[in-house]
């Protein structure tokens, strides 16, 4: 009787967050989908009104672009872009006191 010997490998196929993400959104969808980012910074500047509105823009695509990896990206991204604009305005604080703390140094 002859054995047949098959070799079998325990390595799982490596997959990316963009590998389980759908590849495009109908034209509907990605419209509602613009539409709901520029409500969300609209809303978003007016909340955070001592942040610029070009960094507003930028957290908020940032989101849409994490949100779009997800099948469910309009329910995502309206948390996903107020927390972005929350490390915005944090980053943009620090930065401020840093430029604060040296122009002092450098004037005395």
């Amino acid at each position: 009787m002859k054995t047949i010997k098959t070799r079998y490998t325990n390595e799982a196929e490596q997959l990316s967050y963009t590998d389980l993400a759908p590849r495009t959104f109908s034209a509907s969808c990605g419209a509602k989908l613009e539409a709901l980012k520029e409500r969300l910074v609209q809303r978003l500047a007016a909340e955070f009104s001592d942040l610029q509105s070009a960094l507003v823009r930028r957290a908020v695509d940032e989101a849409g672009a994490l949100a779009s990896l997800t099948v469910i990206p309009h329910l995502l991204l309206p948390t996903l872009a107020e927390e972005k604009v929350q490390i915005a305005r944090s980053w943009n604080l620090r930065q401020q006191e840093i430029f604060r703390r040296s122009s002092l140094a450098l004037s005395a």
